[in-house]
């Protein structure tokens, strides 16, 4: 049996380490293509028929197909 699997968990499920979901999930959206922003704090996000805008404390703006977050409970996604 895996490390993190239950004996009667039919489900199948693993334990994952928080880092290590972020490192896994970061790695496939990369290769995917998606580009990843880090030290930015989104303040909010604008969707209409060509996707979304996503609006910076800084300022700046980015155009994209889709938004996926990943924050904390201070988070105004």
């Amino acid at each position: 049996m895996a490390p993190g699997r239950r004996a009667t968990d039919d489900m199948h499920s693993v334990t994952l380490m928080r880092g290590r979901l972020v490192e896994v999930l970061r790695a496939a959206a990369v290769a995917a293509g998606a580009e990843v922003r880090l030290g930015e704090r989104m303040t909010g996000a604008v969707q209409d028929a060509d996707g979304v805008i996503v609006e910076f404390a800084s300022g700046s703006t980015d155009r994209a197909d889709a938004l996926i977050g990943a924050a904390d409970i201070r988070s105004v996604l």
